[in-house]
């Protein structure tokens, strides 16, 4: 073979080789193109979103729009919904799902039957009269540090589980079970809420607690209905002692209100007097001094003592005698 075959034959071989260029560079450009431009994301109107820039969170929130960030590894993103309320339910399903997804065993269950559940609802808790009550506990919540939810809670479902029922759990051992069924409701669940508010703060969770309620409270299978006649005992207890205050304060204002007419009545009636007699003490000195002035006293006298009777006597037939002459009249 000459050397000019083996020239031509070497051309032709790398000709190839000389054509993929162009397109080994464009599909470098079109990777670089696409990396660059998955740094675009979307963050949804009922959202916001937290960057993270080689491991430091950058200070400024992401608000709902299209924005750019460096492409991964070096930021990565983090969306969040600010106004969202969530609920967690501390009950003895979610104790039970716990359980099977940990991989325990649970016991007294019969092996090829169907499983029904205990009609207890609600975990097991102790009161302060030694008495077991079984709740079922609603936790609302919201975040309030998006910086601390979405780097310090890596389940926070788990976490405001754990901080509710242990704030439960110290509340009700101070409570009364009675208190727990009837009127000391309120009173458990603010406390609840702000010790399971501070347990979260502690850990500074980036969660805020708007409310806790009790899903259910019950006493114990066996002795439900003994609890359902104390609380109906109590309700009825209270009831009759709110009627009674009820009637306590009606009477006391119908007291007051007789009381007052009567005062009334009685200041008009005073006063009705008083100027009657003021009245009685002008006209008797007004007719006195016309007495003084006329010098007929005996008529005058006789005239005063007519009018006192027809007053006096007004209902009795009178009759006006002379009175006899002496011996010495003319």
């Amino acid at each position: 073979m000459s050397t000019n075959d083996t020239a031509q034959d070497t051309e032709f071989r790398f000709k190839p080789a000389g054509a993929l260029k162009p397109v080994l560079w464009l599909s470098a450009l079109a990777a670089v193109a696409i990396y660059l431009f998955s740094g675009i994301y979307v963050v949804k109107p009922e959202q916001q979103a937290l960057v993270v820039r080689c491991g430091k969170l950058l200070p400024t929130v992401v608000l709902p729009g299209t924005h750019y960030r460096l492409p991964y590894p070096v930021d990565e993103v983090y969306y969040f919904k600010p106004g969202e309320v969530k609920s967690v339910v501390i009950s003895q399903s979610t104790l039970v799902g716990e359980a099977e997804s940990e991989g325990e065993v649970i016991e007294d269950e019969p092996e090829g039957e169907f499983y029904e559940p205990s009609p207890d609802i609600g975990a097991e808790f102790l009161t302060g009269d030694e008495n077991i009550i079984h709740i079922a506990l609603n936790v609302q919540y919201r975040i309030s540090n998006p910086a601390q939810f979405v780097f310090r809670c890596a389940r926070p479902e788990k976490l405001i589980e754990s901080a509710a029922e242990m704030a439960l759990a110290d509340t009700v051992a101070r409570t009364a079970v009675d208190d727990l069924l009837t009127s000391g409701k309120h009173l458990v669940l603010a406390r609840v809420t702000e010790r399971c508010q501070e347990k979260l703060e502690s850990l500074k969770a980036g969660i805020q607690v708007i409310a806790v309620n009790f899903a259910s409270v019950s006493p114990p299978a066996e002795v439900s209905d003994a609890f359902k006649d104390v609380a109906s005992a109590l309700e009825d207890k209270d009831r009759i002692i709110n009627e009674a205050r009820g009637d306590q304060k009606e009477a006391i204002h119908q007291a007051r209100g007789t009381a007052q007419k009567q005062i009334s009545e009685a200041m008009a009636y005073r006063k009705a007097k008083v100027n009657r007699a003021e009245g009685e003490t002008k006209r008797f000195l007004a007719v006195l001094k016309e007495y003084r002035q006329s010098g007929q006293g005996e008529v005058s006298l006789a005239r005063f003592y007519i009018e006192a009777m027809e007053e006096v006597m007004a209902s009795v037939k009178k009759y006006l005698i002379d009175p006899p002459k002496s011996a010495d009249s003319p």
